[in-house]
Order: C-alpha cells, then structure tokens, then sequence
C-alpha cells in the first residue's frame, strides 16, 4: 500500500495564506488550460478598450478639476438648523464656529444653515444667531426662532 499525505497535509485543505508555491505547482497537469490564440487576443482587446476608457477618464478629469475632489470631499458645509439645537449645545457650537472663522479655515467652504424658517449662507450671520439663541432662550426653556417676515 502506498503512503500517502494525510488530508489535512494537501493544499487543497489549507488556508488560502498557508498555500506554498511548491503546493501550486503540483498541481494536476489537467487543472490548467494553455490560452489559445482566440483567449489571448481577446484578453488584448478587453486590455486595450481598458486603457482607452482610462485615458478619456483622465482627459475629462483634466478638463473639469473644479468638478472632482481627489479624496472625496466637498467644500459644502451645512450645520444643523439653530431652532433645532438643544441649549447645553450652544456653548460649544459658538466656541467651534469661532475658531474656525478666526483661524480662516470658513473662507475655504461654502456654508449654508437656517435659523426656523429663515436661511443662510454667511457663516458670520450663522454665529450671530447662535449667540442670540444662546441668550434669548425664553423663561420657560423654549425658544422662537426667527420667521421669513422679521
């Protein structure tokens, strides 16, 4: 009787990271196929139609920078609506808003925000609303924000 491998030794009962090379390369002779002509010309024809699809890719990337962001994020920046916020939040929505104008970095988005029913796009008018919110918080915990009249 001929002495084989246990099956737990034979590659094909391994993890995938503890197969070898040498496991790879005693492979059945059967198990792989040579590629015909037909199967390497076609490979070519997908490669080619590849790199064309890339390059027009890149050419209307080039065109229109303003349209991509590399890593994915947009220059847009909403913040919750001010009518929305609870009053323990507005110490440090003030504090955030600040720094943020003060170290320049708000000149870099375009913001928008709203105060009730009223909109904006000024950070400036953002934070001015924050602190009126902050100090005009009605004597019974409630307060009313601006509408599109005032």
């Amino acid at each position: 009787m001929d002495a084989k491998a246990p099956p737990s030794d034979r590659w094909w009962s391994k993890p995938p990271q503890k197969i070898a090379v040498e496991d790879i390369r005693r492979l059945p002779s059967g198990a792989g196929i040579q590629p015909t002509a037909e199967m390497k010309a076609e490979v070519t024809a997908i490669n080619a139609e590849a790199a064309l699809t890339q390059a027009a890719s890149k050419a209307q990337i080039d065109a229109h920078l303003e349209s991509f962001a590399p890593n994915g994020e947009s220059n847009q920046w909403g913040r919750t609506n001010v009518a929305t916020l609870k009053p323990e939040e507005m110490t440090s929505k003030i504090s955030q808003i600040t720094n943020l104008i003060q170290s320049g970095e708000a000149e870099k988005y375009e913001f928008f925000s709203g105060n009730g029913e009223v909109t904006t796009r000024s950070i400036h008018q953002y934070l001015y609303w924050l602190q009126i919110r902050q100090q005009g918080i009605d004597g019974d915990g409630t307060y009313t924000p601006a509408t599109a009249t005032e």
